[in-house]
């Protein structure tokens, strides 16, 4: 589906501005899609990162409605873009890190993380929907 810009001064511009237009409720369903396929895709270990998927207001830059799909949490960007290759140290110098084992727990001062893959769980679902 294409859509082309009619002059506002014909006094169409109602067709791809406002909430209840044409252009602006196509968008939120695609959005919607986005987030969707979006939570899906991101996995479960916790699901807050999933919980967290949203999608903003539609605002308009240029004239042009758009609208936002994402998270605010902290590592929302590291899941999707992948780490590399790191060290975790705890936070205070005296203490030491606690990690869920066979068997009981496992203490460390240092681990040294592998990295993670990247889940482009946002960028994948956009392609889908568009």
């Amino acid at each position: 589906m294409e859509y082309v810009i009619i002059p506002a001064v014909l006094g169409v511009d109602r067709l791809w501005t406002g909430d209840d237009s044409m252009v602006v409720k196509d968008l939120r369903s695609r959005g919607r899609k986005v987030q969707t396929g979006a939570k899906i895709q991101v996995g479960r270990s916790s699901g807050r990162l999933a919980r967290s998927i949203d999608i903003g207001p539609t605002e308009y830059v240029g004239g042009s409605p758009q609208i936002t799909i994402g998270s605010d949490l902290t590592y929302a960007l590291l899941v999707h873009q992948g780490t590399r290759r790191h060290v975790i140290k705890p936070r205070n110098s005296r203490s030491v890190l606690k990690f869920p084992g066979r068997g009981g727990f496992v203490y460390a001062r240092v681990v040294i993380h592998p990295g993670t893959r990247p889940n482009r769980y946002l960028l994948d679902n956009l392609r889908r929907a568009v």
